[in-house]
């Protein structure tokens, strides 16, 4: 009950704290923006000064906890399939730490390994299923889930 209560309390100041992350992130030089919702969210992390990109994959629970695949961000998406160096990824990692704690929940890593884009297209075309690609996202709709 009382983690619920912190939740609607946290949800009464959530735009002030993104605001304050907005704000850290324009001194800092980098960005971090919703680009898809869905099963999936996907947020896109962006350094202003040399612009480089990831595409970072997340999931929310219902109490705005946070989990963060780290096999999103071992490349840089832009430019493409650069590794991210390890001082890199504990930058990414602090500062995606800060910005998903603004949202109210708790954070975590999830270090799973995340199935590339060529090996989900050759899955659905064994499986006969229908999709179409948009922006480097796989959509897909499967008959036998309602």
């Amino acid at each position: 009950m009382y983690r619920f209560l912190k939740y609607i309390k946290s949800l009464g100041l959530l735009k002030g704290r993104l605001q304050r992350e907005e704000d850290l992130q324009h001194i800092e030089g980098y960005s971090i923006v919703n680009v898809w919702n869905g099963g999936d969210q996907y947020f896109l992390y962006v350094e202003n000064d040399t612009g480089n990109s990831l595409t970072i994959g997340v999931d929310f629970s219902w109490l705005n906890d946070v989990k963060i695949y780290t096999e999103s961000f071992r490349f840089w998406s832009q430019p493409e399939a650069t590794a991210l160096s390890k001082f890199e990824i504990a930058r990414v990692k602090t500062r995606l730490v800060r910005y998903f704690s603004a949202w109210g929940g708790n954070v975590e890593f999830d270090d799973a390994m995340i199935r590339s884009l060529t090996e989900i297209k050759e899955d659905l075309n064994r499986k006969g299923i229908a999709y179409t690609e948009v922006d480097g996202f796989v959509i897909y709709k499967d008959e036998n889930i309602e």
